[in-house]
């Protein structure tokens, strides 16, 4: 199969690569854009994503088979921008985990989260939004490593605004979710297990809690990603620390951990679906890993692994 990546990486300068997978293996065509730029995304025109930094800003990227150029870079005025969204509007919603603040663009507003009591854990002196999903109901939910909750919000309002909060269990620093049904998987990063919520628009209750691996507790387990396939059924989370890929079954009423594999590198930090393959970001080991992926048995195979410099994020360009 013939696919094209992109990638977002912590490099200095030119963080976004376009890489070309034949059957000879994987190829650098093209990279180019500002450095730190830690999260993309896809668009009509090319891709958008967000500089990291003290300052950061919001960089709009043209694509070509050969290049990647930069063409308008926006302050946001926001602190550490960790990653954004494309809504179906053409709005980009940006989670500020520096500032505990969302941006909605065009326009730049920004809403900041509430400042929290003094005297709490490490990581969750304040608050630290990372991540966002959308409901079927036309509202996005937020999570908010510091506070221990997702924030819903109304984008659809001239201003974006906060409807309500919903709490996760006190110590868990939900950092990113995915929804599986009618359910939400939230994985906590701080206590390394996955948060099962039964949400509606008007109700939120937890349903199921679970570690992120198997076996013994592991204390170096930090989780940094979790998406569903395509088929619905599995869920797969990337456990840092222990460097592995698990996968759960979510075909039953309760998720249940079906295999955990090593991730095919050093700190896998985020990964992506592309047809049966999934590619996963190992930041720490300048690397991205190739699995093959049965959508049927939910098992994992690594084909290949290739030098990639601090790879942040993964998303598909196109496949053949």
């Amino acid at each position: 199969m013939n696919y094209t990546i992109a990638t977002g990486s912590y490099q200095p300068d030119g963080a976004v690569t376009l890489y070309r997978r034949t059957t000879e293996g994987f190829e650098a065509v093209g990279r180019g854009g500002p450095g730190r730029v830690s999260f993309i995304a896809t668009t009509r025109d090319g891709l958008t994503g967000v500089v990291e930094a003290d300052s950061g800003q919001l960089v709009e990227l043209t694509l070509s088979q050969l290049d990647v150029f930069t063409t308008s870079q926006i302050a946001l005025h926001e602190s550490a921008p960790c990653f954004l969204v494309v809504l179906p509007d053409s709005q980009i919603l940006i989670a500020n985990y520096g500032s505990g603040s969302v941006t909605l663009m065009p326009g730049l507003h920004t809403v900041r989260f509430p400042e929290l009591p003094s005297g709490r854990a490490p990581r969750q002196e304040s608050s630290h939004a990372h991540h966002a999903v959308e409901t079927s109901w036309g509202t996005v939910l937020v999570s908010d490593l510091g506070s221990d909750c997702l924030v819903e919000l109304d984008v659809e309002a001239d201003q974006p605004r906060v409807i309500r909060t919903i709490p996760i269990a006190a110590g868990a620093g939900p950092r990113h979710m995915t929804w599986l049904g009618s359910r939400l998987v939230v994985i906590g990063e701080l206590d390394s297990a996955l948060h099962i919520l039964s949400i509606t628009a008007s109700d939120a209750r937890e349903v199921q809690v679970i570690r992120s691996y198997g076996g013994e507790a592991d204390d170096q387990s930090q989780p940094s990603h979790v998406a569903t396939d395509p088929t619905g059924r599995w869920v797969l989370v990337l456990n840092r620390g222990r460097d592995t890929v698990a996968v759960f079954d979510g075909s039953e009423e309760s998720l249940r951990l079906h295999t955990e594999v090593p991730c095919g590198g050093t700190w896998p930090r985020h990964f992506a679906f592309v047809g049966d393959r999934v590619l996963v970001a190992n930041q720490r080991s300048d690397s991205i890993a190739e699995f093959e992926f049965n959508h049927h048995e939910g098992s994992l195979r690594l084909i290949s692994s290739f030098a990639s410099p601090a790879p942040s994020c993964i998303v598909e360009i196109n496949h053949e």
